[in-house]
């Protein structure tokens, strides 16, 4: 007897793998009414990536109007 699995076409959809995220940190972060469908990303390397900033600085200045509402977008 064939075995059913080995004949379902989906058995390749919906498979992420080898993932490794480390030593990140995100800080104030709103996502909201995000739609993602059929995304394909493949062969994507990041490596030697820093953001640093001078500690005698004081911490920058964030303006409101800087910012991008999604919600006033549509």
């Amino acid at each position: 007897m064939e075995d059913p699995v080995s004949h379902d076409d989906n058995s390749s959809k919906n498979r992420i793998s080898n993932i490794r995220i480390s030593n990140i940190r995100i800080n104030n972060i709103r996502i909201s009414n995000i739609r993602i469908s059929n995304i394909r990303i493949s062969n994507i390397r990041f490596s030697n990536i820093e953001s640093s900033r001078n500690p005698n600085e004081p911490e920058p200045q964030r303006s409101r109007e800087g910012l991008i509402r999604l919600s006033e977008r549509n």
